[in-house]
């Protein structure tokens, strides 16, 4: 686990750089812009979570190298097609996208959505090359670029110009920078389309199908539990209110997601080495207790006094996204234990367990937000999704810990 301290520090400058510059951008962008970003990280988000058929966790199993490359092309090349797809669907039916989300602006940044895809996608898949080959400083590096890419273009698009476009524009080539420099660095060309063995590639699609199966079912699932309240909230009750949301989804979920991508990633590969010796249950169990320790404090200040904090931090205009924030730090810290802990299920054979956790907590806030929407009242929808949020991640936490141990001692007799 030492290889997450490694991660974490140079993950961290880019990570910090993003929520120094935050309280300048709620400055210079308004709740309303910000509501336009969140439903634009919604779409994209649950777009790419399958866009590579989630073949870039198979990249890290294969026992040779040449195995490893072939599922990276073939993961940029499923990427590729869904990029075409939603290049097709935006020229053709942006101002229908538009309507549907309830932000009649979105149709002038929708031509944004594919080339999100396109560049966040390959990336993914060049960073489960770089986990394979354990150089975390490799993608710590990359993740610098994106972070000082996105926050110089987001800054400069506020003072020029009003409207969210800067916000939009910048996360876009924030992804292309940490693209480019991870394709160039993991000599990818090597395994030009001319040099790939198509036969070979389509049967390891075959034998890792488990992933596009079970794991991008579970995946969507739990993107679009997640990023559901960004889209309801902007269709029932304007971008005010999904911009305070966004924001406050933004303050509480970064810091957790610096630690928990970096445990999530390490924990995954160590998982993977010691499946051979069943040996892996002491070392997730580690790993929950130490995630837990670590979400207390931050758990407690934030649930008693983020309302006076996001006013100070990020200015008067954002005192709603800190009564949200004060609610939503008891879901963030949760899935802050769960999401990392998620990783083990990948690396054990567990992902029919994996969608079955995910299909459970997404119909649990569909019906909060049901509930919500019938109630007419925002903050009690987000008050119920938060506390839903805490209790399906806490169920979840001891149903992957039961089917780790289950795992360990089968492999173990075995």
């Amino acid at each position: 686990m030492a290889s997450v301290g490694t991660l974490v520090f140079a993950t961290a400058i880019g990570q910090v750089l993003v929520l120094s510059i935050t309280p300048l951008l709620t400055r210079l962008y308004t709740p309303s812009d910000f509501g336009v970003m969140a439903v634009f990280v919604a779409i994209t988000s649950m777009i790419l979570v399958v866009s590579s058929g989630r073949y870039e966790f198979s990249i890290p199993l294969p026992v040779l190298e040449r195995d490893a490359r072939l599922l990276l092309f073939g993961s940029l090349l499923i990427n590729f097609v869904f990029f075409l797809t939603c290049f097709l669907i935006v020229a053709l039916f942006s101002s229908g996208i538009s309507t549907l989300v309830g932000v009649d602006s979105f149709s002038s940044f929708a031509w944004l959505i594919p080339l999100t895809v396109l560049f966040s996608g390959a990336y993914k898949a060049y960073n489960y090359l770089s986990v394979r080959q354990q150089n975390y400083q490799r993608i710590a590096k990359t993740k610098v670029i994106q972070s000082f890419s996105s926050v110089v273009v987001q800054v400069f698009g506020g003072l020029i110009s009003q409207g969210p476009s800067g916000l939009l524009i910048g996360q876009m080539l924030g992804q292309a920078a940490g693209t480019f420099q991870l394709a160039k660095s993991t000599s990818v060309y090597d395994y030009a389309i001319s040099k790939v063995r198509y036969l070979r590639l389509l049967l390891l699609l075959k034998r890792y199908r488990r992933f596009p199966l079970y794991d991008a079912p579970a995946a969507f699932i739990d993107t679009l539990s997640t990023q559901l309240p960004n889209l309801v909230l902007a269709t029932l009750f304007g971008p005010v209110v999904a911009g305070s949301y966004m924001l406050a989804e933004r303050a509480l979920s970064m810091p957790a997601n610096l630690v928990g991508q970096a445990f999530g990633q390490v924990l995954f590969g160590t998982v993977n080495a010691q499946k051979s010796e069943g040996k892996f249950y002491s070392t997730t169990l580690r790993a929950v207790m130490l995630l837990g320790g670590l979400a207390v404090f931050p758990t407690i200040i934030f649930f008693f006094y983020a309302s006076p904090i996001f006013s100070v931090v990020f200015g008067d205009t954002w005192t709603l996204a800190g009564d949200y924030a004060s609610w939503m730090i008891v879901g963030v810290a949760f899935q802050f234990v769960y999401s990392p802990l998620s990783m083990t299920l990948l690396a054990t054979d567990g992902q029919k367990v994996n969608l079955m956790i995910h299909v459970v907590m997404l119909t649990s806030k569909m019906g909060v937000l049901a509930v919500g929407n019938s109630l007419g009242d925002p903050y009690i929808t987000i008050v119920g999704f938060s506390i839903v949020s805490a209790v399906g991640y806490f169920i979840a936490i001891f149903v992957v810990l039961n089917h780790v141990a289950k795992n360990a001692h089968v492999l173990k007799r075995s």
